[in-house]
């Protein structure tokens, strides 16, 4: 999903602004900074909900609070320095600051969890970030062999239901590869799951 907001975000654009000319909101910038942001929240769920159900919140609080720390100082350090070149200051220096908070946080929260919850090796997280990093390369490098030229939302509706399919197939095998045990534990548990609801409709009906 991130892969293709990544994508389709600046395509999207250029024809929601068509005709628009007070201002330039095609930023090739912005969609990797705000996809960045996104994948690293999302990257440090399961690890974050991981330290609240052990009940070690209260010992991991003050890592929060130099977040914190590090998103402010980093923010307006970036701020006031491009500032100095009449960049979009205000949104890249907050930008920056959240991404830097957010990667020593993610970080912080998988090695503690792997080390002193779980009592595995943060590698097998990392593995997954890098597989996930390559098929999500390989998908953008596929916009420079089929570059996406829509005229229309129509247009841009068939190259993106191609290029969903294409990423979908592309991180389903790569994930099926190197993580198969996790794969088939996930096709196991939507199987169980399916199969509950209609079981569950065939009684009711």
């Amino acid at each position: 999903l991130y892969a293709m907001t990544f994508i389709f975000l600046l395509p999207f654009m250029r024809l929601y602004m068509e005709g628009v000319e007070d201002a330039n909101y095609l930023d090739n910038l912005l969609p990797i900074l705000f996809v960045s942001i996104k994948l690293l929240v999302s990257s440090r769920a399961l690890a974050g909900a991981t330290i609240t159900y052990a009940g070690h919140f209260k010992k991991t609080q003050w890592r929060s609070v130099l977040e914190s720390i590090i998103n402010l100082g980093v923010s307006v350090s970036a701020i006031l320095f491009l500032r100095q070149y009449n960049i979009m200051w205000g949104m890249y220096g907050v930008l920056i600051g959240t991404i830097a908070a957010l990667l020593y946080r993610a970080n912080d929260m998988i090695i503690y969890t792997s080390r002193h919850i779980l009592g595995v090796s943060p590698w097998k997280t990392y593995r997954k970030w890098i597989v996930d990093f390559v098929a999500f390369a390989v998908v953008f490098g596929l916009t420079k062999l089929v570059p996406i030229h829509a005229t229309g939302y129509v247009e841009l509706i068939l190259y993106a239901a191609g290029y969903c399919l294409v990423t979908f197939i592309l991180f389903g095998m790569m994930n099926l590869i190197f993580f198969r045990k996790h794969m088939l534990s996930a096709f196991n548990y939507v199987k169980l799951a399916v199969g509950g609801k209609l079981r569950r409709k065939t009684k009711v009906g």
